[in-house]
């Protein structure tokens, strides 16, 4: 995934409901406006030029305009169904509450995700002493240790940057995952591992969870955490996180947390 600053340029693929390349002006989260690109993407041209070079970026323009779009259509019912009221502290839901979530087909999830929270700080905490994030927070050393960071997930591993060794004297355990954000990567061989570190780092401390942008490779490991280890039908999940941090995870992780959706149903009806 691109992200540039020298020409304005926005493509999105709305059959795969995700963005293919997006380069926006700087000094923009680019969280936003990947999530605002989908959104265009999803209900129909003229909300986003497909090339605009004459303006700035105005992303509470619109956000205005894809909320009143939201709004006057269909798709209302499905945002009024799995919105939650007002923005919550992470917090653990009850086991009465997660019964009552029903399966998804991986359209009607990406619907749900372009609703409720929209926009991404560098890093966001989504669970207590989980933070879900992007690369500019994983490099800052000096912010980690203010968010008392112990653990480091990257979900966008490469030997060409720095990995355990860029936290070398700072007590920082580091795992990293060579995670490619693709459709059709598979990113199930690592959700039990992910969700085992992820575990054993809330319990001796706080962990970041990061990949480049921080709403699609990591996003879908915090997702299969909070399936795994707190046992969250993934409709809960996906709404527990955008409580705190906008996501979309592309269509292929959708179809693999989907199936580990299933397969945990079927493993606690038995």
């Amino acid at each position: 995934m691109a992200l540039a600053s020298a020409k304005t340029t926005r493509i999105f693929h709305a059959n795969a409901a995700c963005l293919h390349a997006v380069q926006t002006p700087s000094g923009y989260s680019s969280g936003r406006c990947l999530l605002l690109g989908c959104a265009d993407a999803e209900f129909g041209p003229g909300l986003v030029d497909a090339e605009d070079k004459t303006r700035s970026f105005d992303l509470c323009f619109l956000e205005q305009r894809c909320q009143a779009k939201v709004k006057s259509s269909t798709f209302l019912q499905l945002s009024l169904r799995f919105s939650r009221n007002g923005t919550r502290s992470p917090s653990r839901g009850s086991r009465e509450e997660r019964n009552n979530h029903p399966i998804l087909s991986v359209f009607e999830l990406e619907r749900l995700l372009y609703t409720g929270k929209t926009a991404c700080n560098h890093a966001d905490e989504v669970w207590p002493g989980l933070y879900l994030g992007d690369q500019d927070i994983a490099a800052n050393r000096r912010e980690l240790a203010h968010l008392r960071i112990t653990h480091v997930l990257n979900a966008s591993h490469s030997k060409w940057r720095g990995g355990a060794e860029y936290y070398e004297g700072t007590g920082i355990r580091y795992l990293g995952i060579e995670a490619h954000d693709s459709p059709s990567f598979d990113m199930s061989p690592y959700f039990y591992p992910a969700a085992d570190f992820i575990h054993q780092a809330l319990n001796e401390g706080r962990i970041l969870v990061h990949c480049a942008v921080g709403v699609s490779r990591s996003a879908t490991l915090v997702l299969a955490y909070l399936m795994i280890r707190h046992h969250m039908p993934l409709v809960e999940a996906i709404k527990t996180v955008k409580d705190h941090r906008g996501i979309i995870p592309n269509r292929g992780f959708l179809r693999q947390l989907v199936a580990l959706d299933n397969a945990l149903r079927l493993k606690r009806s038995a």
